[in-house]
């Protein structure tokens, strides 16, 4: 056995323990077992099933199971009797008869459905990422949200499940708990599972022409469901799924789980659910995802599939996902990478995030855009930041995985959360949560009356920090910067005008408040960088066509602002444009403008040039070249999209809206060479001052 079965072992043994305990349902309890066979025709787009669904401890009167509302019911029997029902608007409505001492019903349903919804194979915009798919049945893939009502679901009652799925041969059913084996007929495949722990939410499923590895990992099985196409990526997706368990396990608590799977997609998803995730396949060949998406989704498993939301005051899981896995990681490596990490949350609440769009982090449920995303996910992450601060290191990752296992397959939500962490502590947190998670908003600080002063012992340092109303209550750091070096201090900030007077031993250089980006606030604009997100962020977007520009490029203007999220743009022609455009409107060139004043002075960084561009110090002028950058102040953008040929635009454009961070981007044939961020040089919290010569 390696190292790594042996690291996992141990966990995994004490899951079982606690499984055990946690699912021993109560002597009346009411509780489903489907036995579902289906049969999936994917040229008709649709399936056939057959589910004998056991309810034990069954109390006699009404009934409700969920189907989609397009199903036609062909028999419906209870204890192999026909039994009256009523089927409209996805509910099956019918009556538990008394059924003498046993208390078990066992209800008979064959029903016919077609799913449809059509799936984006290469989707121009990708902030949203279930693209309003929750069931498609086709020949080049299956996916069946938990939601589409694609089996029979008696509401509000736990289930567990024997499911076999008749499909062509080679296709193969992918869903939770464990695989009892896939056979190959001459003419069919039958994917068999078993998904034996009891869940209100129903599974999901998936089907494709998958090419199946495993590798057993403990008592886990880590598996990737693989086209042909993608087959190779199978062990890299094996070993990195591996070490994320143990690393999560370790930091967090035992996988929960049976198996953990990689499946392919035939669109680009990145769904997480119970014991695997479902990724498309170009998203998979990309590089970067076993460092980044992968472990989000296998984090997944502990914090929204493991624990489950409690969707009541909002979603929690997508941001402690991110915190624990897109940061964390980053922190263990490098403490910058960390730092620009938090700096990037910032930025895009900035950017993203307008007054009137803004809402508290209880009423997030899902994302369906950037500015829903960017509250859900990076603000609820900069949260579980500042808890962690207010609670030290060992506090915090002890009382997460005290919640983990008091809360495993059991739903939890921010009120537990707060509950947890003000026992962990010993004091209330009331404050803490009733601002950051159930108002709206974010404080937005500056200093002022900022002096230095000279005294028999050393130096002083006044001033105020200074806030709008509501005024937050907030720890931040202080930084006083001299040539003896720099020193930090903290500062209890609460009200409006909140003053300090720090004490040093040299002659101060500098003062800034929160340099580390620990503390979420809104940014001011001059810390605010033009970039990417800017333009999304953008309310009213001009789409400008050069004057020279090629005309068989046009229809970019449109498929632009749709990759970037921009509905109304307008559109004109560089003749037609105003030099002095309104001050509040994003601009977005394609082509480079031939009328000097358009654009604004460019960062020394990049230069423009009639044959092409010089960036970070190399030129491009090879015709496959292409050229993204937005400038400007964040209230008015300015974007060019520089392609050298037609052939430079067709291949970079869609890649744009990925890279929201980003300043200025530099293509070959699609394929990006450069990007980076202009730097922040000025900020209200940062005060300069020139060195004290020696009298």
């Amino acid at each position: 056995m390696n190292t790594l079965c042996k690291n996992l072992l141990w966990p995994l043994m004490l899951l079982m323990i606690l499984i055990l305990a946690a699912w021993q349902p109560t002597a009346d309890a009411a509780q489903a077992h489907h036995d579902l066979h289906l049969r999936l025709d994917l040229e008709k787009q649709a399936l056939t099933g057959d589910d004998t669904i056991t309810i034990a401890n069954a109390d006699p009167g009404p009934l409700v199971l969920r189907l989609a509302p397009r199903a036609r019911i062909e028999r419906l029997t209870l204890n192999e009797q026909p039994l009256e029902y009523r089927f409209n608007d996805g509910r099956i409505h019918l009556q538990i008869p008394a059924v003498g001492a046993s208390d078990e019903a066992r209800i008979t349903i064959r029903y016919r459905c077609r799913f449809d919804d059509p799936a984006p194979v290469q989707p121009i915009n990708t902030d949203n990422p279930g693209y309003g798919v929750s069931g498609t049945i086709s020949p080049a893939g299956v996916l069946l949200l938990s939601g589409a009502g694609w089996l029979p679901e008696p509401l509000n009652m736990p289930a567990t499940y024997d499911l076999s799925v008749e499909a062509p041969r080679g296709v193969v059913a992918v869903t939770a708990g464990r695989s009892l084996g896939i056979e190959h007929q001459p003419d069919r495949t039958i994917s068999t599972w078993r998904i034996a722990r009891p869940t209100a939410d129903g599974p999901s499923l998936s089907a494709g022409a998958y090419q199946v590895r495993e590798k057993q990992v403990g008592s886990v099985t880590v598996a990737t469901y693989l086209t042909t196409a993608n087959a190779d990526l199978a062990e890299r997706y094996l070993e990195s799924s591996a070490r994320y368990i143990d690393h999560f396990s370790r930091l967090l608590g035992p996988y929960p789980f049976e198996k953990f799977a990689v499946v392919e997609n035939f669109f680009p998803t990145g769904y997480g659910f119970p014991s695997y995730t479902l990724m498309g396949g170009r998203v998979l060949r990309l590089p970067f995802i076993v460092h980044t998406s992968l472990g989000h989704e296998i984090a997944h498993c502990w914090w929204g599939n493991g624990v489950r939301v409690d969707y009541a005051d909002g979603n929690w899981c997508e941001g402690l996902t991110a915190y624990v896995a897109d940061y964390y990681s980053k922190e263990l490596q490098d403490t910058e990478e960390a730092e620009a990490y938090r700096w990037r949350w910032l930025r895009n609440y900035a950017n993203l995030v307008r007054p009137p769009q803004d809402f508290p982090l209880a009423r997030f449920h899902s994302r369906s855009d950037r500015s829903t995303q960017t509250i859900g996910y990076d603000k609820a992450a900069m949260v579980f930041h500042m808890l962690r601060q207010q609670v030290g290191d060992d506090r915090f990752w002890q009382t997460l995985r005290d919640l983990y296992r008091r809360y495993l397959f059991k739903t939890m939500g921010w009120r537990q959360i707060q509950h947890a962490f003000e026992q962990a502590q010993g004091s209330s947190l009331a404050w803490f949560f009733r601002q950051w998670v159930f108002q709206k908003g974010a404080p937005q600080l500056r200093l002022e009356g900022v002096t230095r002063a000279r005294h028999d012992q050393g130096w002083a340092v006044s001033g105020h920090v200074v806030q709008a109303a509501p005024a937050f209550r907030v720890d931040t750091e202080i930084r006083i910067e001299s040539a003896a070096g720099d020193t930090i201090h903290w500062l209890p900030v609460s009200g409006i005008r909140t003053p300090f007077n720090i004490a040093v031993d040299a002659a101060p250089l500098g003062v800034e408040v929160d340099p580390g980006a620990h503390l979420f606030r809104r940014l001011d604009p001059t810390e605010v960088p033009s970039t990417v997100n800017t333009l999304k962020g953008a309310e009213d977007l001009l789409v400008v066509f050069a004057e020279g520009f090629a005309p068989a490029l046009r229809e970019l203007g449109p498929l632009m602002a749709a990759s970037l999220g921009i509905d109304g743009a307008t559109y004109i022609d560089e003749r037609d444009l105003n030099a002095r455009p309104a001050a509040d409107q994003a601009l977005l060139f394609i082509g480079r403008p031939q009328h000097a004043g358009l654009m604004p002075l460019l960062p020394d960084l990049i230069h423009l040039e009639n044959d092409g561009f010089r960036l970070a110090g190399n030129r491009f002028g090879d015709p496959a070249d292409a050229l993204f950058m937005v400038v400007g102040e964040p209230r008015q953008p300015r974007a060019l999209f520089w392609p050298l040929s037609v052939e430079a635009a067709s291949a970079a454009w869609s890649k744009i809206t990925h890279y929201g961070n980003y300043s200025y981007l530099a293509f070959r044939d699609g394929g990006n060479l450069e990007k980076g961020t202009w730097p922040a040089t000025t900020s209200p919290l940062r005060i300069q001052w020139p060195d004290v010569k020696a009298p």
